[in-house]
């Protein structure tokens, strides 16, 4: 929701519409949660995407019985 946030590091709506016109971060870019976005999905991708992680999670859910 645009404006709602308190501490302008944390509106993301604001970093989003900056990033969208000028290609940049608004301040320092946060390195290591980018790199870790990209670990994430790169992982994600190479389980087999969304069918396979739900077939995963629905196999670890029966087991935990």
């Amino acid at each position: 929701m645009r404006g709602a946030r308190i501490r302008l590091a944390l509106d993301l709506h604001d970093q989003y519409q900056y990033m969208q016109k000028t290609g940049q971060w608004r301040y320092t870019p946060p390195t290591h949660v980018v790199a870790a976005l990209r670990a994430a999905m790169d992982q994600f991708f190479a389980e087999g995407g969304q069918a396979a992680r739900e077939a995963r999670y629905g196999t670890n859910c029966a087991n935990v019985d």
